[in-house]
């Protein structure tokens, strides 16, 4: 009969592991009373015994997995639907048309996509390809999305440039930095 005994206790070794494991004992928020500690009839929850959270490895081995899962497939899924996103949106600039302008680099008419307007000259507007070559890099430019909300004119003086404006044609001097008066 003693070695009934022994068998038994060995076999409720194998199946019950032990509390000295390497295995870290968490914490989880009880799957019963969401970590509310009563239950539905307001009594004392009795699968985390009133307390609201469950110590198990399972069921934290189970929540972690879990948890990566969703944050993967969210990322995933965000990541996806941001480029989505900005496909839809780049697309949609393309087929932007600002009516009644001209592109003053390529003579692009009407300009397509982003309108560029100078911030100092009074009438200079060039096209996206022509930004992006460089066209008329000499001053700030004002890139326009959508031609509702272009500004009806637009002039900004700075420091270091004079405008000269003579009969058909717009001449920009760039002054030397001068000392500031005293």
């Amino acid at each position: 009969m003693a070695a009934m005994t022994s068998d038994a206790q060995a076999n409720c070794n194998i199946i019950v592991p032990d509390d000295e494991d390497d295995g870290e004992v968490q914490e989880i928020t009880c799957i019963k009373c969401n970590g509310s500690q009563v239950n539905k009839k307001g009594l004392p929850c009795r699968k985390c015994g009133g307390s609201g959270v469950l110590s198990s490895k399972e069921l934290a081995a189970v929540a972690e997995t879990v948890r990566a899962e969703v944050r993967d497939y969210c990322l995933k899924s965000f990541q996806g639907m941001f480029k989505d996103f900005l496909e839809m949106k780049r697309i949609e600039q393309a087929n932007t048309v600002h009516e009644n302008f001209i592109c003053d680099g390529c003579n692009m008419t009407p300009i397509k996509g982003i309108r560029y307007m100078c911030s100092v000259c009074s009438n200079y507007d060039i096209c996206d390809q022509c930004e992006q070559k460089g066209v008329h890099s000499q001053h700030a430019m004002l890139k326009i999305r959508k031609p509702e909300f272009a500004p009806a004119k637009l002039i900004c003086q700075y420091k270091n440039i004079e405008m000269n404006q003579q009969a058909d044609t717009e001449v920009c001097f760039v002054k030397e930095d001068q000392p500031a008066p005293k």
